[in-house]
């Protein structure tokens, strides 16, 4: 079936959702069969990060002890786009000083021969899937979101240094992306026998939308030592815009908060304008229309006047 939100495109078969119990248990060991999906060894191609300097996607190895990924086959959160599961680097479980042996098995989800048991390895990820059949085998969908993450810590750096100078000693006011990986496995269930796995580290705390392009601002953050934390988001939406000719915004800042990191950002919109004026083509990026809806409902607040932005910018 087809959805107009997507463009056309049509929606997958819905797969379960895990339940809110199992999604909070521990996880000690994974094997096959026990509701993940593995990729190990031969089954995994490689993982990836975007480049900023480089301007490419380069190799990054595993984590210290990692054989492989595992993601979860139900649910845990949906998106607009996207829908969430649960994610590890695995390796194997050690019997005796001694790793238990891997291997390779028929097809790429159940890449663990033998059954032998693998084991967490590194910090808990989320893995994201498109909502779409026609994405689901297509790497430049990742990324697209990889790169906006990598430009987006780019802009959180500058911002940053500016906060730094400007409110010294308030890390709550700091802003951050999580960090995107992407897996290709192969897997003779998807076309081609190939997949991609988008990953970033899971976010601890609670989950808050702090903007949007209706207007919408969330005017507080619980724990907050003042009014000027709620206020960071916004203004760094707005400060995007002044860093690259106004030529790009970030705006949806969804994520965590807390006093000692403060904000840590997934999932945002990328307003973009190509040089020449030129309008790109893609579902959430509203090129000039979406620059021109923020700043309609946007109103400067304290933070953006520290930060000399232009109340009224030009686009």
């Amino acid at each position: 079936r087809t959805t107009g939100g997507g463009g056309g495109l049509t929606l997958r078969t819905p797969r379960p959702r895990e339940s809110a119990e199992a999604f909070r248990e521990a996880v000690k060991e994974i094997r096959v069969g026990s509701g993940w999906d593995i990729y190990t060894n031969r089954n995994l191609a490689h993982k990836q990060v975007y480049s900023t300097v480089l301007q490419e996607f380069v190799d990054e190895p595993l984590v210290a002890g990692a054989t492989g990924v595992a993601i979860k086959h139900e649910w845990f959160a949906q998106g607009a786009e996207r829908v969430a599961f649960r994610c590890t680097e695995v390796g194997p479980q050690l019997a005796t000083g001694a790793a238990a042996a891997g291997g390779a098995a028929a097809h790429g989800r159940y890449a663990n021969p033998g059954n032998a048991t693998l084991v967490p390895v590194g910090p808990p990820l989320v893995a994201k899937e498109t909502l779409y059949e026609e994405e689901l085998c297509d790497a430049k969908f990742h990324e697209r979101m990889a790169r906006a993450h990598a430009r987006g810590q780019q802009l959180a750096d500058t911002f940053n240094a500016r906060m730094a100078t400007l409110c010294p000693e308030r890390p709550d006011l700091r802003v951050a992306f999580a960090p995107c990986v992407i897996y290709k496995v192969f897997d003779d269930r998807y076309a081609a026998g190939i997949a991609w796995i988008l990953a970033e580290p899971r976010l601890e705390g609670k989950y808050t939308k702090w903007n949007n392009n209706a207007g919408n601002v969330r005017q507080t953050v619980e724990g907050a030592a003042d009014g000027l934390v709620w206020q960071a988001p916004q203004a760094f939406s707005h400060f995007t815009h002044s860093q690259h000719n106004g030529l790009e915004l970030f705006c949806d800042l969804q994520g965590v908060w807390n006093e000692f990191d403060g904000f840590t950002f997934t999932d945002p919109v990328r307003h973009t304008i190509q040089a020449g004026g030129k309008r790109r083509r893609r579902r959430t990026d509203k090129s000039k229309a979406g620059i021109a809806a923020f700043f309609e409902s946007h109103e400067c607040s304290d933070l953006c006047v520290r930060l000399g932005l232009d109340p009224h910018p030009r686009f």
